[in-house]
């Protein structure tokens, strides 16, 4: 569980560290084992050590090394698996904050076509505005029939121009 928990939640650095400490701590186990069976032979009925005690002793040591190894490589799995979510979860709010202010350009960009287009209607209908004005005015001293059709044409230019801008 230590080696586990360290490899999955700890520096990998930590999670080594936790390997060499778990082989040695089985190594160790197994050098404890052959000496207390080393006990059988010494004193008032020594007996030699059997071969099946010495093939005991390495399945003892490879059984504890095999599970201090499983538990770190699963240990290493959850700390992978863990990383790349967090690195997915981090993807996502940066195209999070890249999909809000490209809403915000598209946005923006809108308001700037439909400013352009009402100052080319605003613009457009206020010259044909002063330059009928103007012609109107000079008409009406001399032609006063002329100066009514420059101030029909003012009338429907600012009709249109209003009709124009109304939609955007």
């Amino acid at each position: 569980i230590t080696v586990y928990s360290t490899t999955a939640w700890g520096t990998r650095n930590h999670g080594r560290i936790m390997l060499v400490l778990g082989l040695l701590g089985a190594l160790f186990l197994g050098g404890w084992l052959y000496l207390v069976s080393l006990q059988a032979t010494i004193g008032v009925n020594p007996r030699p050590l059997a071969f099946g005690e010495y093939v005991l002793l390495v399945v003892v040591v490879a059984l504890c090394a095999s599970i201090v190894l499983i538990a770190w490589l699963l240990g290493g799995v959850g700390f992978r698996r863990r990383r790349e979510i967090e690195g997915i979860r981090e993807r996502n709010r940066l195209l999070e904050r890249e999909r809000e202010s490209e809403t915000r350009l598209a946005a923006d960009a809108e308001r700037m076509r439909i400013a352009r287009e009402m100052h080319d209607v605003i613009a457009h209908s206020l010259s044909v505005v002063i330059a009928q004005a103007d012609g109107g005015r000079y008409a009406a001293k001399t032609d006063p029939a002329v100066a009514v059709g420059a101030l029909e044409t003012i009338a429907q230019t600012g009709g249109e121009a209003l009709a124009q801008t109304r939609p955007l």
